[in-house]
């Protein structure tokens, strides 16, 4: 399929970051953009980072090398607006797909103004998220106006795409059934995180990991994520067995990283900590035995689907996950693809690891068909693209 009457506007966060969402983003658009003519992506910045012209030039061309232009807007309303529109009129544009809230506003805004197509891709809880980092108050000023404007971007979208079942069916009464709702949740290119024994035994000979066992976490350090729990988790396996080894890979900060751990029991020698490139995480994860999905009861991880799940996953690596993180424990159950786990219950932490070591091909043959079938990025290409050209239509059918 080539859509080619209208390009197609994404409009995005801060993606110079390259953390969680931009990633996801970039990965979206580089299954379809060959698919879209002159697809534009515009990024919104705060002034440090809209002056900061080496990240700016880092998004630029790795953005250029699959196929879409990159502009980057300050976060400054309403300026942020007043540019948006001229490039909206400038580039004759009909349809916006919005990654997070602060796009959805905008886009909800020229759809007012210009009529428009807006799909409002909902990745997170993001006013939530704003609380829960310390940014905002509880029920403060920002909050409530948040929201306000959340509920009017769902109700006036043309499209909703949720990232789980329970995101969709929390915002139902919004947003009723039809055609409107599409739930694509975090996944991943199935060519670059895969599940091969060999290349997974090769790994651990390198590293000197041997026959121990292996507990990983994949990712960020965010305040829902439990690190606490994790290490009680560590620590409770060690009783288990012996030579456990902790695997972090993280863009947080090392030192601290292996500070925290250390202050807190684990041996510096039971701990691995790597910083790696997004494209080069698969081969390490492979050597893990267990990967941690530890997260705090809140909305935000009601509506969740982490990327790191997918990840785990189609790395053949089973996941131990604490309960209410979107549609996690109903993937890990129905196909038996690792552990729910109380933090208030640790007895059954030995019946798993036992299972782990008895069944780690079986789990991993598991978890990576799930992968395959359930989080394949090139399974949702489709989904976006037959929703550009039904809005396409539709907005074809208006203006005539």
């Amino acid at each position: 399929m080539l859509i080619k009457r209208s390009p197609v506007v994404f409009l995005a966060g801060n993606v110079a970051r390259f953390d969680a969402t931009p990633i996801k983003i970039y990965e979206m658009l580089r299954g379809i953009a060959g698919s879209l003519e002159n697809p534009l992506l515009i990024s919104f910045a705060s002034l440090r980072l809209f002056f900061d012209s080496a990240a700016d030039r880092q998004a630029r061309n790795q953005f250029r090398e699959i196929g879409v232009r990159y502009k980057v807007i300050p976060r400054i309303f309403p300026v942020s607006l007043l540019i948006l529109l001229f490039l909206v009129i400038r580039y004759k544009v009909r349809l916006m797909h919005t990654n997070n809230h602060t796009a959805a506003i905008h886009g909800l805004l020229v759809k007012k103004i210009l009529g428009i197509r807006l799909i409002f891709d909902y990745h997170g809880a993001i006013p939530e998220e704003m609380v829960e980092r310390g940014r905002w108050r509880p029920n403060g000023l920002r909050f409530r106006v948040a929201k306000y404007l959340e509920r009017k971007a769902i109700i006036h979208s043309d499209k909703m795409f949720f990232i789980s079942r329970a995101c969709k069916d929390h915002f139902q009464e919004l947003k009723p059934g039809g055609n409107s709702i599409v739930v694509i949740p975090c996944g991943i290119r199935t060519e670059r995180f895969y599940y091969d024994r060999s290349i997974r035994e090769k790994i651990r000979r390198e590293l000197g990991i041997g026959e121990r066992m292996v507990i990983t976490y994949n990712g960020t350090f965010a305040p829902w994520a439990m690190a606490g729990t994790m290490i009680t988790f560590f620590m409770e396996v060690k009783k288990i067995s012996p030579l456990a080894l902790f695997l972090i890979i993280s863009p947080t900060d090392q030192a601290l990283i292996s500070g925290q751990m250390i202050a807190a029991g684990v041996k510096r020698e039971d701990l691995l900590i790597r910083n790696l490139p997004h494209d080069h995480v698969g081969p390490l994860l492979m050597a893990g035995d267990l990967g941690i999905l530890f997260r705090s009861r809140s909305f935000i991880n009601h509506v969740a689907s982490p990327m790191k799940f997918a990840e785990y996953l189609s790395c053949g690596v089973p996941v131990i996950a604490t309960p209410g993180i979107g549609d996690t424990a109903g993937y890990i159950q129905d196909f038996q693809t690792g552990f729910i786990f109380d933090p208030g219950n640790p007895a059954g932490i030995e019946k798993m690891i036992r299972a782990v070591r008895d069944s780690r091909e079986d789990l991993a043959f598991r978890c990576s068909n799930l992968a395959k079938q359930e989080f394949d990025l090139t399974r949702f290409d489709n989904l976006y693209l037959n929703a550009y050209a039904e809005l396409l239509d539709e907005s074809d059918a208006v203006m005539k």
